[in-house]
């Protein structure tokens, strides 16, 4: 109907007597002016597009929810007094709401499951709906694919997501200090701090698969206005030449994914865990196996070396054999596995070219990347109880008088 932030003839409707009637109203009364802030004027405040923020919130409100919502439901200029009632009434309803609602939406990609997962109050992964599948095809940034009918469509695999959802309510009898501050926090754009955390999580506890995710957006809501804002944020392109299995949610124990994603936020382990977490997360979306391989090789090193220098390779290799082995596996070998690993990453960064046998550099990789995925997730338990727990000179002194 219109492409302007206010209508082209608003400034006719604004000399008439009922406007200034509604003008006087809310500039008498603060608590009725706060509300129709909160609710038709707030978020264009904080977030400036297309000028709207310089338009009252009286006028949005009269334009969009009231003469708006009339002529779209006659589709005319007649006037109906049931319609006007009924957009009063929706007006009304909007204005006893001081309510903003935020939410974050990652979505993710080649992961499966059956049912929605709460990973936190404020936190879980879910289904898109198809408003939302709407949203990310209109920005570009779901893999749809198109039929040869000319039709869209949006495999189970891509419909998943992470949605951080928050809310606020505004005090209007605060002070005007204390309101606009509070106004202020309401509008602001939640930090993502968790969608990486999540994903870096479901790659470590599924046994098959490799998950990913796409660009994020937020949305900004009250009761009569939104907001959509994209993250911006490049990630790679959903892979096509080859076939990658999805991560099925429904195979992890009850309450895993919840519990390792609240251990891996915390600071302790986030310390210790960060530069490794990240590293197997690049790792397993990594084609070369060459360059998986380089990837995880620092994450072992970054959990299983030391600050002080010389012998990385023994020291990273012997205290990755003490902490990993067990009975099933030797600590004998699974020193010489790490030193191995080493060796073959040296190969690799250095540019020596001894071609490997057949299968060989694959086999390690999906070997080290199970054995980092257990060193993950056996450091992240035991540092949520113990933050001395990755002292390996202390893990080795232990060693060494439990042996005599």
């Amino acid at each position: 109907m219109y492409d302007f932030p206010v209508w082209p003839d608003w400034e006719a409707i604004a000399g008439l007597e009922s406007y200034s009637r509604a003008s006087r109203a809310v500039q008498h009364s603060r608590e009725f002016e706060r509300r129709v802030q909160i609710a038709f004027k707030g978020v264009y405040e904080q977030y400036s597009i297309g000028g709207i923020d310089q338009t009252s919130g009286l006028d949005l409100m009269l334009q969009n929810d009231l003469l708006g919502s009339l002529i779209y439901s006659t589709s005319s200029f007649e006037f109906k007094e049931s319609e006007f009632r009924s957009a009063c009434d929706w007006i009304a309803e909007a204005l006893s709401n001081v309510r903003v609602a935020k939410e974050i939406l990652t979505p993710l990609r080649n992961v499966q499951s059956s049912c929605d997962l709460t990973l936190s109050p404020n936190c879980s992964i879910r289904r898109l709906t198809d408003s939302e599948i709407s949203t990310g095809i209109g920005f570009g940034t779901l893999p749809v694919q198109h039929t040869p009918t000319r039709s869209t469509h949006l495999l189970h695999e891509y419909q998943m997501a992470i949605v951080q959802s928050y809310e606020t309510f505004v005090d209007i009898s605060a002070d005007q200090e204390e309101f606009d501050r509070q106004l202020m926090q309401a509008f602001e754009v939640p930090t993502d701090e968790l969608s990486n955390t999540v994903v870096a999580a479901i790659n470590i506890l599924c046994g098959r698969g490799i998950c990913t995710r796409g660009e994020a957006w937020t949305s900004v809501k009250t009761s009569a206005s939104a907001i959509i804002l994209r993250e911006r944020s490049e990630y790679p392109s959903v892979r096509r030449a080859w076939s990658t299995p999805n991560c099925d949610l429904d195979d992890l124990i009850s309450g895993g994914l919840s519990d390792f994603v609240t251990n891996l936020r915390d600071g302790t382990v986030r310390k210790h865990l960060g530069v490794a977490v990240d590293r197997i997360t690049t790792a397993v979306n990594r084609i070369s196996d060459e360059e998986a391989v380089v990837d995880l090789a620092i994450a072992a090193e970054s959990l299983f070396g030391t600050k002080d220098p010389g012998e990385t390779t023994f020291k990273t290799s012997l205290n990755a054999a003490i902490f990993l082995g067990c009975e099933e596996v030797s600590r004998s070998y699974l020193r010489k596995f790490f030193r191995a690993v080493y060796s073959t990453r040296s190969r690799i960064v250095h540019g020596q070219r001894r071609s490997p046998k057949e299968g060989e550099l694959e086999g390690l990789r999906e070997e080290l990347t199970i054995w980092m995925k257990t060193a993950i997730l056996k450091a992240a338990d035991e540092l949520a109880s113990d933050s001395d727990a990755v002292n390996w000179e202390k893990r080795l002194d232990k060693l060494l008088d439990s042996a005599s």
